[in-house]
């Protein structure tokens, strides 16, 4: 079978072509970003208190009657309860009967009011989702990531058989339409529905975008291409920070975040498919085609007879696996029909969800650190950009398999020092932020390895269904994420403790796989079962 990196090897392993397409790739990753960490302000809890009987409505207090009257009114209607923490708080779920009666208490029987200090809305807001109801703000998350898991899956597969262009254009407009309804829904029921079709369609595209990516570069950028992906994600939370910041309204920033998809229309006309894709199908007429386009864009004046000469290469293998195989269809079962595919697919599909867990655990979480909601969410953003420069230079030094079992180690440690910093100091959020995102930085390593390496690890035949594989693991993690925060309800510590452990388990586990470092990507499954025996 043709060579596809040596054919790189002479039109450019990174040319201006390359780099155009490489944007193209990552632009909808950027707006994926968003998507993924939406929640932490669209399905925000505000303060909160029950709404009693009258115009004496407590969270509006300072703007209705000035801060000396708050407290008068707070005291009249809203009974004092210990928090996690043991302060003396207002409730938020409960009321006195009547202002003449503070002996007995009700349940918000006539709602809420929240405050408008930082959202004019939110979901929760929206629809109430407090008190008795909180456990289902927690499914916003949860229902995406079921969606995020099953879009890897089924458009994984889609793009190892159909082409990595067609499916990446129709999961992007997946998206876009999904979203866009997503912001006029008139009931939680249909939003959460929506909002799984957005995250089925949004991983759909990011997993089959990665592979694009890994595909059409060569050997020598091949590492920090990848990783920098892991940047246009890491943008998007930014973006999100601060597009949140000015647009305080859910439905105009849901609108805000999805509109900008509309610019994939243009990607049928302008986006080619992948040449390596192509080969591996044995579609070398087109593949030549693409490898002509390639050199030309780039600058390159090929040798007469040197695409010809490629494809002749290629042709008497493809014919022989036509014969032996009769076209056959690579699926989920060829990464565990042998051995030591099957091991290491075990052992990736659990570095997929420990990566997962303890980053969207540490990203949901920045509203509990203390500080400036977008600030701190906007930190966790940045924090991910210098982490991924460490990990192309690390990943060339000491190798993939060590870098990843490192920044696991890492991203664990970090846990457990948050956990040493009592949240009741608030003398000590700067320090408690800086430890979370010191384990944000060891995690966003590690998930920045693991999809460069699972792809590595995979041969091209099997490649976006391992890719979506493992970030079928992830979005398992991803659904449970927000519950394994809630467990913060019985002690505040736990989740932190649980999310470190996996960590320091995971990074011992990462050893045991084969390093790639400096290698190509193996074509068939037979190179790939045979790599670290």
């Amino acid at each position: 079978m043709v060579d596809f990196d040596k054919v790189l090897d002479r039109i450019g392993h990174f040319g201006r072509y390359q780099g155009l397409l490489y944007v193209m790739a990552c632009f909808p990753i950027l707006l994926n970003g968003m998507h993924f960490l939406a929640v932490v302000f669209v399905g925000d809890t505000p303060e909160h208190y029950c709404r009693v009987p009258g115009d004496v409505q407590p969270a509006n207090m300072d703007r209705m009657y000035g801060t000396g009257s708050w407290y008068g009114i707070m005291n009249q209607t809203i009974p004092m309860e210990k928090s996690d923490d043991g302060n003396m708080v207002y409730s938020q779920c409960e009321r006195y009967s009547s202002p003449e009666n503070r002996t007995s208490k009700v349940r918000c029987d006539g709602g809420w009011v929240y405050s408008k200090d930082q959202y004019e809305s939110t979901v929760v807001m929206t629809w109430d989702l407090v008190c008795d109801r909180k456990w289902m703000s927690r499914l916003n998350q949860a229902i995406f990531m079921l969606g995020v898991m099953s879009g890897a899956v089924v458009f994984g597969n889609l793009a190892d058989r159909f082409g990595r262009r067609k499916i990446f254009i129709v999961c992007m407009v997946g998206e876009c339409l999904s979203g866009i309804v997503n912001a006029f829904l008139p009931n939680y029921a249909a939003w959460l529905l929506f909002r799984f079709l957005v995250g089925f369609t949004s991983n759909g595209s990011y997993v089959v975008a990665f592979s694009y990516v890994m595909e059409i570069v060569g050997a020598t950028r091949r590492t920090i291409c990848g990783i920098f992906v892991q940047m246009w994600f890491a943008g998007g939370i930014m973006l999100l920070s601060l597009l949140a910041y000015f647009i305080r309204e859910w439905h105009m920033l849901q609108l805000t975040m999805t509109l900008p998809s509309l610019i994939v229309i243009g990607y049928w006309w302008f986006l080619p498919e992948s040449p390596r894709w192509l080969l591996a199908q044995g579609q070398t007429e087109e593949a030549g085609e693409l490898i002509s386009r390639y050199a030309e864009k780039n600058g390159v004046q090929l040798e007469p007879g040197f695409i010809n000469e490629a494809i002749e290469l290629h042709e008497p293998t493809a014919k022989k696996s036509e014969d032996q195989h009769s076209h056959r269809n690579y699926g989920l079962l060829d990464l565990v029909r042998t051995p030591n595919l099957r091991k290491r697919t075990l052992n990736v599909c659990f570095n997929w969800f420990v990566n997962s867990l303890v980053y969207y655990g540490l990203s949901l979480n920045t509203s509990n650190l203390g500080g400036d909601d977008y600030v701190n969410s906007f930190t966790s953003g940045a924090v991910e950009l210098p982490a991924y420069v460490v990990t192309v230079i690390l990943m060339e030094r000491i190798g993939r398999q060590k870098t990843l079992s490192t920044a696991m180690v890492i991203g664990g440690v970090g846990c457990f020092c948050t956990v040493a910093v009592p949240l009741s100091r608030t003398d000590l959020i700067p320090v408690r932020t800086t430890l979370a995102m010191i384990g944000k930085f060891g995690i966003s390593i590690s998930f920045a390895v693991i999809y460069n390496y699972t792809a590595e690890l995979y041969p091209t035949v099997i490649r976006s269904v391992a890719v979506g594989v493992g970030s079928m693991s992830a979005r398992i993690a991803g659904i449970i994420a927000p519950f394994a925060i809630m467990i913060g309800d019985l002690w505040s510590p736990l989740p932190l403790i649980i999310f470190g452990a996996m960590s320091l388990v995971a990074g011992a586990l990462a050893l045991l796989l084969p390093d790639t470092t400096g290698k190509p990507l193996m074509q068939t499954i037979e190179e790939a079962e045979q790599l670290g025996k």
